[in-house]
């Protein structure tokens, strides 16, 4: 007798796992820097205070949130006053990979937790796949780059 969720997780991650080990490209930027009314509630909802996020939802114009949207990322720049800032292309990066390994059809990408733990976190360093049941053995073990 098989125990079929124990199947299936291991199904899943033997699936899932190898797209881990691809790089990722940075252009999930154009969901981080799109000035609409709706930038609160995408992507970057997970780095937003609620201030800022009150204080976004007020905007009234394009100009205006383009303005917010250009003060956020210098606030997180960890080197200002250079033209890279990298904390917001490493979020980009990662949003990016997240995308491509969860984004439709697959899931729901950036807003399931999967997704929003590889956006904060960043990809696992290693992944572990072992069989299921009694006396269970390791099957293999990769280690990502680290992002």
């Amino acid at each position: 007798m098989t125990n079929r969720p124990a199947m299936l997780s291991l199904l899943t991650l033997l699936v899932i796992a190898p797209a881990w080990f691809t790089t990722a490209r940075a252009d999930g930027e154009d969901l981080l820097d799109r000035a609409d009314k709706d930038w609160r509630r995408g992507p970057v909802t997970y780095l937003l205070t609620k201030d800022e996020s009150n204080d976004y939802r007020k905007l009234k114009t394009d100009e205006e949130r383009a303005a917010f949207v250009k003060e956020f990322w210098e606030k997180r720049d960890p080197t200002p006053g250079t033209p890279a800032n990298e904390f917001k292309e490493r979020y980009a990066s990662r949003l990016q990979l997240v995308q491509e390994r969860f984004g439709p059809p697959k899931g729901r990408g950036w807003e399931e937790d999967r997704g929003r733990v590889v956006l904060l976190l960043g990809p696992p360093d290693e992944i572990r796949i072992t069989s299921a049941g009694r006396g269970a053995t390791s099957m293999g073990t990769e280690t990502t780059e680290p992002s």
